[in-house]
């Protein structure tokens, strides 16, 4: 007697209460195979995904759980958010120790879909959003991106100050940051900022004293400092405003004493700034800051050069991700200039620092190289990059940064050892033509599309002179050659359509696609044996896919639309039946 639904659930829970969990799956498997409901088959695999994932079957539990999101996608009903967010996050958490990208992928998903719940719903879903951030936070750990992985830990810490009954997690979120900030070589400076600046505000609000200025600057400077672990930035901008105006007042009478201060405040004021994605402000605040360690280092070299050089760095890499390339390139020269200086006396001390501002110059120049095509940045780059693992192997330090940069280091060497300007150049053709493509794609009209492939065509008979035995450019060209062709006849020109397949042919004269093309100039020129004739030579080439059948029909609705003799065409159908 076949079993029943109900009995291979029951015999399945049973299973579970005895802990005999591969017995359960059985169950629940077979389950799967009577007639089921979106909702009953959705619950099923999340059961087994979870059975799998304790048995450390990572591959089935993912199965499971995927099958389980395909099955809501499919039903695509309002109310379900929170289920959906469920899964993602136990998708992420089963992908995780494999794929970590696919895994930050889903836990982002989930976080979008909490996010909106908390909106709609008050706290009800805060807890969920924050641990979904806290997970989101140790997968950017795994993955090595330290940056996303403070974000998502504040993020988790700000919400959990809502959950005072989930403080243990909270802890553990600093405990992490304190972890990221110790491989960022900044966890004293964060402990110390961070408690002396609670230390000195509740001094400050039981004393019931005024403190001096320069005690007030040091108070909303480290506010600032607290404000912004918390990821509140706001609070913290305008604490470094306070503190900023205050050393400025210090600083025009104790200029020696108070000017380090104000460097360092416009220094914060600039990180957090580019924090948040304003870089102009970023930019404005670090380059008073580079202005004002420019003074004190004349004055005091040996004390304030290490400051300008790693203010000069910073600013270049704000020019670096507002993509101005050139600005980018002047300061990290001028920082490289410094911090050699510097290591050349200390090469322990600051070595590391001219690797950092080095291979960030060394990618600049990469971008440079691949949309420039300047193949003389190759031996720049390899120069400098033969410095670097100089310095590299020179070290006996092992830590993360010094390590990540040794492999930046080899990846970088093999890069631009491998690569040579025809390897370049078919690389920019072809992002181009990606580029133009779109382009043409956001178009309608056929006019306005043949003027991006007459740019794009342009483009590629350039580099295809430069390099005419290179296959992939030459293809690239007799594709914008069949692809302008094709705009001409829309545009009802055939005979300057025939001027770019004839360029087309003379550099493959196989190409298919050409055949087509012409066949259709012959179709508008009413030249209808000549048309029919290639038209079948194209047909001929086909493999017996019938795609080539498909084309000539949706070329040839296309040029009903555009114009074609509406008999001729019906004529060309009927002869070639299609």
């Amino acid at each position: 007697m076949r079993a029943t639904l109900e009995d291979r659930l029951q015999k399945a829970a049973i299973f579970l209460q005895e802990d005999k969990l591969e017995d359960s799956i059985t169950e629940y498997t077979e389950a799967l195979k009577h007639p089921l409901s979106s909702t009953q088959k959705i619950d099923l695999y999340m059961v087994l995904g979870r059975l799998y994932q304790k048995l450390k079957m990572p591959n089935k539990a993912i199965a499971a759980f995927q099958e389980s999101l395909i099955l809501y996608k499919t039903e695509q009903e309002k109310g379900n958010e929170a289920e959906i967010a469920s899964v993602h996050n136990n998708l992420a958490a089963a992908l995780l120790p494999s794929d970590v990208s696919s895994a930050i992928t889903h836990y982002k998903a989930a976080i979008s879909f909490y996010k909106e719940l908390v909106e709609a719903n008050g706290s009800s879903y805060t807890s969920h959003l924050a641990n979904t951030h806290f997970a989101l936070g140790e997968a950017f750990v795994q993955k090595g991106n330290l940056l996303s992985a403070k974000k998502h830990y504040k993020e988790a810490i700000k919400r959990y100050e809502a959950l005072p009954e989930l403080n243990a997690l909270k802890a553990r979120a600093h405990y992490q940051l304190g972890v990221i900030y110790t491989d960022e070589f900044n966890l004293f400076d964060a402990k110390k900022h961070y408690t002396k600046a609670l230390d000195l505000y509740e001094l400050q609000e039981s004393s019931g004293n005024g403190p001096g200025m320069a005690i007030m600057a040091a108070l909303h400077n480290n506010l600032a400092v607290t404000y912004n672990s918390m990821d509140e930035h706001p609070k913290a901008i305008a604490a470094y405003q306070r503190s900023l105006d205050i050393y400025k007042q210090l600083t025009s009478t104790h200029r020696d004493v108070f000017l380090p201060y104000e460097a360092a405040t416009l220094n914060s004021l600039a990180i957090l700034f580019a924090s948040s994605q304003e870089l102009e402000k970023a930019i404005d605040y670090m380059q008073q800051s580079i202005d004002a360690y420019h003074s004190l280092s004349d004055l005091h070299p040996e004390q304030y050069i290490h400051y300008l050089a790693t203010s000069l760095h910073n600013i270049g890499l704000f020019y670096f991700e507002d993509k101005n390339y050139q600005k980018a390139e002047h300061f990290f020269s001028e920082a490289l200039s410094l911090r050699r200086k510097m290591a050349s006396e200390e090469p322990e001390a600051f070595g590391p620092d001219v690797c950092a501002t080095a291979l960030n110059l060394v990618e600049l120049y990469q971008i440079n190289l691949e949309t420039q095509l300047d193949i003389s940045l190759k031996s720049k780059s390899l120069e400098i990059l033969d410095e670097v693992k100089s310095r590299l192997d020179s070290f006996k330090d092992h830590r993360l940064v010094i390590n990540n940069m040794r492999m930046d280091c080899i990846a970088q060497m093999e890069y631009f050892n491998a690569i040579d300007l025809e390897t370049l150049t078919l690389q920019y053709v072809t992002k181009k033509t990606s580029e133009y493509k779109e382009e043409i794609n956001s178009t309608i009209l056929p006019s306005e599309k043949f003027v991006f492939q007459q740019e794009l065509t342009s483009l590629l008979e350039e580099k295809q002179a430069q390099f005419p035995e290179n296959i992939e450019i030459n293809a690239l060209l007799v594709m914008s050659y069949n692809d302008l062709a094709w705009l001409l006849l829309r545009m009802n020109q055939p005979e300057k359509a025939k001027s770019y397949i004839h360029k087309g042919q003379l550099l493959d004269d196989s190409s298919h696609l050409l055949l087509c093309n012409l066949a259709h100039c012959f179709l508008l020129e009413k030249e209808a044996q000549k048309a029919l004739d290639h038209y079948r030579k194209f047909l001929s080439a086909d493999v017996g896919s019938q795609g080539f059948t498909d084309i000539i029909r949706k070329d040839l609705e296309m040029l009903l639309k555009e114009g074609a003799d509406k008999n001729l065409v019906n004529d060309i159908r009927e002869a070639l039946t299609i």
